[in-house]
């Protein structure tokens, strides 16, 4: 059994970021969600972080959408069909923005929120 793979777009822009095939192939918790099936809703929030953190960022939090206000930490998702399984969408290939819009189905966006800055917290001192 397979995932469901997806698509990952820089939103207002025609820049593919990643392929699930590429990016979390690998992945055991990738696997598993594939075992579970879980909905799309939360294998979009999976996918946009094991992306994240394949280039780093840790810590994120995220929620998927259908419709409402996007920011510019948003990732449209696509889902990619099953006629297309040996088809990887690379970032910066040729014509890979036209290839997702017309052989993939447009599924929502995944909304990312950076960590919240740590406050350093001050000793307890006592007044003497």
């Amino acid at each position: 059994m397979t995932a469901m793979r997806l698509v990952l777009v820089e939103w207002a822009s025609d820049r593919v970021l990643g392929d699930t095939a590429d990016f979390a192939k690998d992945s055991a918790e990738w696997a598993d969600c594939a075992f579970r099936e879980i909905a799309l809703e939360q294998l979009a929030v999976v996918a946009a972080r094991l992306f994240d953190e394949s280039r780093g960022r840790r810590g994120w939090r995220y929620q998927f959408a259908c419709f409402g206000r996007k920011e510019n930490t948003t990732y449209e998702i696509f889902t990619v069909n099953e006629e297309e399984e040996e088809a990887i969408f690379r970032p910066d290939a040729s014509s890979i923005m036209q290839a997702v819009i017309t052989r993939c189905a447009y599924a929502g966006f995944v909304r990312r929120k950076p960590p919240e800055p740590r406050i350093a917290t001050l000793p307890n001192t006592k007044a003497a």
